[in-house]
């Protein structure tokens, strides 16, 4: 009888404890889209409490930026046919041309790869990866949030140095190993950037150099977070120029921010 009184004591209190268990799914946060600013989500937590998210660089795009109406969208890197189109450029690949519209200033610039090692490629560039365009040197078109590379990747000593671009429009080269930045000797004449790798070290393959162009550079940004230029050069002996919240997913060791005390929501 005692032990019958006890299983029921016992299962009443199991079933007053899952009474009291947080329920998972209700508990999911939900965004606040109206919320939205270039760089922030905002989501409720239920019980009046809420849960700010900041990136380091944008998350979000509009089509139309002096449109203070449009409501921000969630940045999508997804190729639709030749095309990235939900981000807040708008690129086209067409062969080895590069098209970038910005749509926070409608600047138009490209970029066309013209030879490897003063070779000009034959192979069909229809993908955004491509093998072997030259001796052990791959191709790749890197799109990220904010902004554009056109990657040659040297994948040993035997690699062509030298690459040549027709180029309009503002963009910065850049070069690194697993050991981190390497230098660059470039020349811009008559549209025409010759960039030649440089080491002053011991390299470890492969290497990746990358014309980039960039959201908010030199054409400026409507987010505060990337208007102003820091022009030390502390950060990196081959990158002078960072621009605050800037950061990179093929370079975590290279990016900028700032910190922000005594703030209050």
């Amino acid at each position: 009888m005692i032990a019958k009184v006890w299983l029921r004591v016992v299962l009443m209190a199991l079933l007053l404890a899952t009474l009291f268990l947080p329920d998972t799914a209700a508990a999911a946060p939900t965004e606040i889209t109206s919320l939205r600013t270039e760089n922030i989500k905002t989501y409720d937590l239920g019980n009046g409490l809420r849960r700010l998210r900041v990136s380091m660089g944008a998350v979000h795009y509009k089509n139309d930026y002096t449109d203070s109406y449009e409501g921000w969208k969630d940045i999508d890197l997804t190729w639709e046919g030749n095309k990235i189109t939900k981000a807040p450029y708008e690129l086209t690949r067409n062969g080895y041309v590069l098209t970038i519209r910005n749509k926070k200033t409608g600047e138009i610039s490209t970029i066309e790869l013209l030879g490897v090692g003063g070779i000009k490629p034959t192979k069909t560039l229809d993908t955004t990866t491509l093998s072997d365009i030259a001796l052990d040197t791959d191709l790749e078109v890197v799109a990220e949030n904010g902004a554009v590379k056109f990657t040659r990747v040297l994948k040993s000593n035997q690699a062509p140095t030298e690459a040549k671009f027709r180029i309009t429009g503002n963009f910065k080269v850049n070069a690194s190993d697993e050991n981190g930045e390497l230098p660059v000797v470039f020349t811009l004449k008559d549209g025409i950037l010759t960039e030649t790798l440089s080491p002053d070290r011991t390299v470890k393959y492969p290497v990746r150099i990358d014309p980039t162009w960039q959201v908010g550079g030199g054409e400026g940004s409507t987010d505060d977070s990337t208007r102003n230029t820091v022009t030390t050069d502390f950060f990196s002996t081959t990158y002078s120029a960072l621009y605050l919240g800037y950061s990179s997913p093929s370079y975590p060791s290279r990016g900028s921010a700032a910190r922000f005390l005594n703030v209050a929501i």
